[in-house]
């Protein structure tokens, strides 16, 4: 790894004695007020050492980027660490000066120098990331129920009595915890959370109203859990406000167990429409109600997205399903991490680096979307992102990429 002078001595490693003046810079950069010393207590715990960088005009900071340890899960149910970049932000002021360029090149070159494999994040800013062969590679959308316009169908109503409401004094972050652990390998795109994660992001403790929770599965072990809250739109007045259920969150090890928490939340009475953002685009809770139309879904947005360092390694943690010796020759094109590049022998057995002429070309942003599952080589081919120099080839890929639930990540970091 190299870099020019210029650029290495604008951008350097943090000691903690800089980790709140930098979280407070990033939080400007999106208009917030600084940190309070409680909210820093809570957040302090995702930084650590060599993972925090700075870009200096002068002896000023004036941009900030970290990362900190996850694991994401990856088709056939692996788990594999990822940095999870985040706090990434330029001072007002400072901006458009190639200081964000020189920290997310500086951080990659140095995930990679480690033997990262994999970098996540969550963009605010999503169209800047491509340059740095970052892709979305998972996507949510929102689903809405008209509880006035229909309830579950019969035979849903049946599941009722598989999910368990929990006690309003329930310490939620202790129940629940463990159980988002055991299921997290149940889809691929998944991210673990660790116990800073908990403490900075808790989904309880910041909800606007009393949150309520159900979990599902065997009692020793429940296989999933919901989260919600209700929300009385127009006024306090019981009788001409409108009730909202917000669902913070549902998790399940398996479709039919996300199947019992929803014809949970389907039966609780007194509300007018339940609410669930962030969900799986695969989630068809219309097929639940009497009146299928009474469940709308949109918008869809992308969710997490992946930078897959380690291209080699990457390839040789997932599954490819067998398609009866069918292989497909990928070309990898990495302007960053040029080791990555070159050309992969993908199928049943596994990917080599081969010297073959490719059958697809790929820029690495764009594995990011095949990688988990979430976009068909075939698609990509026809929106012109990845390049088919054999026209059978991507029809191969899609067999070969195939996974089966669409992957999802529910996290935020």
């Amino acid at each position: 790894m190299t870099e020019t002078p210029s650029r290495s001595a604008a951008v350097r490693p943090l000691g903690p004695d800089r980790w709140r003046e930098a979280y407070d810079l990033f939080m400007a950069a999106l208009h917030v007020p600084p940190t309070s010393d409680e909210r820093w207590e809570a957040v302090r715990g995702l930084y650590l050492p060599e993972r925090a960088y700075g870009a200096f005009e002068e002896s000023e900071l004036v941009g900030t980027i970290m990362s900190a340890p996850l694991e994401i899960t990856l088709p056939g149910g692996a788990t594999a660490q990822a940095a999870g970049i985040s706090v990434a932000g330029v001072r007002n002021g400072s901006t458009r000066r190639g200081h964000l360029d020189r920290l997310v090149r500086r951080q990659i070159l140095d995930l990679a120098a480690h033997g990262e494999v994999f970098a996540a994040l969550r963009p605010s800013a999503a169209g800047l990331w491509h340059r740095w062969g970052v892709g979305p590679a998972t996507r949510t959308t929102t689903v809405r129920v008209d509880r006035v316009r229909s309830g579950p169908r019969a035979a849903a109503a049946d599941r009722r009595a598989k999910a368990r409401g929990l006690s309003p004094h329930t310490d939620l972050g202790e129940v629940l915890r463990p159980i988002h652990r055991r299921i997290a390998a149940g889809r691929a795109g998944l991210v673990s959370r660790p116990d800073a994660w908990w403490s900075c992001w808790d989904p309880y403790a910041g909800a606007p109203h009393q949150v309520h929770a159900a979990v599902a599965g065997p009692a020793d072990e429940p296989a999933g859990y919901a989260s919600w809250y209700v929300e009385y739109q127009g006024g306090s007045d019981v009788a001409a406000a409108r009730r909202v259920l917000h669902v913070l969150e549902l998790f399940a090890a398996t479709p039919t167990v996300a199947l019992d928490l929803w014809v949970h939340l389907l039966h609780i009475e007194l509300v007018e429409e339940i609410r669930a953002s962030g969900r799986p685009l695969d989630e068809d809770v219309a097929l639940l109600l009497t009146d299928p139309r009474a469940a709308t879904v949109g918008p869809v947005l992308d969710e997490l997205w992946l930078r897959i360092i380690d291209v080699p390694a990457a390839l040789a943690l997932r599954p490819w399903a067998p398609t009866a010796e069918e292989s497909v020759v990928l070309e990898v094109v990495d302007d960053l991490v040029e080791s990555n590049a070159g050309c992969y022998r993908i199928g049943s057995g596994g990917a080599q680096c081969v010297s073959a002429p490719p059958d697809l070309t790929c820029p690495v942003d764009q594995l990011a979307a095949l990688y988990l599952g979430d976009r068909s080589p075939s698609r990509l081919v026809a929106a012109g992102r990845v390049i088919a120099h054999d026209p059978a080839a991507p029809a191969r890929a899609d067999r070969l990429f195939a996974t089966g639930p669409v992957p999802w990540a529910g996290t935020m970091f």
